[in-house]
């Protein structure tokens, strides 16, 4: 089980995994249920530069994991993630995305 549930805002959870060691970090975010990463990327509440900054992390982590994030984001209707820190939407621009991620994000926009 991630330890994702013990933090109320993404910002302290992203805080805890940077202070892991990486192996430890990417087993922590691969426990994570769907409804973890649903609460992590779509719980915005004064929290939209926290996730930018918590995506951008798991993408140098492990891009697996990032896309399964990004997935899970625009699985939701919650709004877009706007943010001072953009990098995941270069990410999403730069690099070949999963099917399923493309899926989700083209049902986002057109829905």
């Amino acid at each position: 089980m991630s330890n994702s549930t013990k933090y109320h805002w993404t910002e302290e959870y992203h805080d805890t995994l940077k202070d892991m060691n990486p192996n430890d970090a990417i087993k922590d975010v691969e426990s994570m249920s769907d409804h973890d990463v649903l609460y992590r990327v779509n719980m915005r509440k004064f929290q939209q530069d926290y996730i930018a900054d918590y995506l951008e992390y798991l993408w140098e982590l492990s891009p697996k994991d990032f896309w399964r994030h990004i997935e899970i984001m625009f699985s939701d209707e919650t709004e877009l993630l706007l943010s001072d820190n953009m990098s995941f939407v270069s990410i999403l621009c730069n690099e070949v995305a999963p099917v399923s991620v493309i899926n989700s994000v083209v049902k986002f926009t057109v829905d």
